[in-house]
Parts: C-alpha cells; structure tokens; sequence
C-alpha cells in the first residue's frame, strides 16, 4: 500500500511536514531515490538493502534514516519482506541532523522499543488523507526522529553508520592522545587527519554528546590531573605549557571550569586522599 500526501497549501511554519508514507512487500530487487528524509522500518521478514558500499541487513525492528537523494537498493533473494515508511520535509529536518552528527547518505538503528516506531509511522499513515491533522503529524514526525536519534547516540549501534566512520573517529581520537600539546585549534586538526571540519565535529557530537573543541579539552584536562598529582615537583605553569595552553591563568581558568577546582587546590585535594585512602581516581572533569 502507498499514499502521497500533499498539502494543498504551502505549511512553512511547520517543522516537520510529512510528504508521503506506506507499506510495502518487498518481492523484487527495487532502486530508490527521493527527494525528501525518509524513515523506513523493516517489521516482517529479513532481506537487504544497500547504499553505495555498505550493506545492511533489514530485521524486524530494524530502522533507516535516509537523506535527500540518497540512492538506495531494496535487495530480494527470494525471501519476501515487509516494509513501512514515511517521507517528509522541513526545517527542522535539517537541524536535528546537524545537531545529532548524522553522516552523509544514511543511519541506522535496531528499535530498541519495537514496533513504537513502527506504530507511530503506521498512524502517519492512517492520518495523511486528512489535511486538517497536518499539525498533529508533525507532531508525530518529532517523536519519530527524537526516539529514532536518542537510540541513535546512545545504544550499542550509535557507531555502526559504517566501517569509514568508526575509523575515522578512531584516529581523530588517537591523534588528540597523541597531540595534547597542540593548541585547541579544530581547523588544524582536521587538516592534519584529512577530514573536514563539519565531519570532525559530527563524529565527535555524536559519539560523545560534545563539540570536538569541548572533547579535546577535556583530554588536555584530564592528562592535567593526572600530572597534577603524579608529577607534584612540576610547578602549573609547566604543566600548562606542556599541554598547550598560552599561560597559566588561561590554563587555570579553564580547569575551573571544567572540574571547579583550581588547578592548586585540586592538587592539594588529591594528593590528600591518596595519602589518606592509597588509591588515585581521576574523574572529577
């Protein structure tokens, strides 16, 4: 079953606006491409669909966020499975793929809460003849989206988007251990890792639920603490300059912040407990 639905006035004001939804068994190998986000939860059945390189098994439950224009193949090896989904648009959209990190092309999820999901596009459907509803369908399409990006950063399958993105972080990662020294400066950074800026920071927001500056200074904070108290002889402002600050009061400020100590009273805090108790647990920030 397929229904397009389209506003018979322009809805600017509106977030989210839904384009079309359905339901679909999927009996034949099919391409799609479309011009609008489109959310598509396979409910019965298993098969496959593929996007450029990446192959992705379909399962109940299983959840993909496409972008606009994304060419998609539904794959079918003699096992029929079903699908539904539905496609929208809106300013909002845009935003909230922006904010959550999502990659080019595509995500996925397994629905931690299936058939919620399922359900709610299944009531975009029953509602998409019916113009009057168009406000409460966007309200749908936000609990849609909302429940789709929480499972998406925080369950086990937030860094399963592909093989190059897990890689790409990783190094991000390791170049920062390795480079505590260098100043917080992002476009330098993705420079020297081949990425651009805005992916860097997409891959960073959504693993961790910071900007790549914020991330970056909590490394250079926590190797802070750790000289802090193991390093007792080194005065602050050795320690700030071997971690890349421009000076002590800068350094100092931003420990603040960061864990509400100075970086003296936490050294004198810390070194308190480990002679009190033996032990050295570094989490404040």
């Amino acid at each position: 079953m397929y229904i397009k639905f389209a506003p018979k006035i322009s809805s600017p004001y509106l977030p989210l606006i839904s384009v079309d939804a359905g339901c679909e068994k999927i009996m034949r190998t099919e391409q799609c491409e479309w011009p609008f986000y489109q959310m598509v939860c396979c409910y019965q059945g298993e098969g496959t669909v593929v996007i450029g390189k990446d192959s992705i098994d379909l399962k109940p439950g299983r959840l993909l966020l496409l972008k606009p224009g994304t060419v998609h193949a539904y794959i079918f090896r003699g096992q029929m499975y079903h699908l539904s989904w539905v496609s929208f648009t809106g300013y909002l959209a845009d935003n909230l793929m922006e904010h959550y990190g999502i990659e080019p092309a595509y995500a996925t999820i397994k629905d931690a809460s299936h058939p919620t999901i399922h359900r709610d596009i299944l009531s975009v459907l029953e509602e998409v003849e019916n113009y009057f509803v168009i406000d409460r369908i966007s309200v749908i399409l936000y609990r849609i989206l909302i429940s789709f990006f929480m499972q998406y950063r925080t369950g086990p399958e937030a860094m399963d988007v592909s093989d190059s993105t897990n890689i790409h972080l990783q190094k991000a990662i390791s170049w920062m251990k390795a480079n505590l020294s260098s100043p917080v400066d992002i476009n330098h950074i993705s420079q020297e890792l081949g990425l651009s800026r805005q992916h860097l920071t997409r891959l960073i927001r959504r693993k961790f639920g910071m900007s790549s500056i914020e991330f970056f200074t909590k490394l250079k904070l926590l190797e802070a603490q750790k000289d802090l108290v193991k390093r007792p002889e080194r005065s602050i402002k050795e320690i700030a300059a071997k971690l890349g600050f421009t000076n002590s009061s800068h350094f100092a400020r931003i420990f603040r912040e960061y864990s509400t100590y100075s970086p003296s009273e936490f050294r004198a805090v810390y070194l308190h407990r480990i002679r009190s108790s033996g032990s050295m647990d570094f989490k404040q920030i």
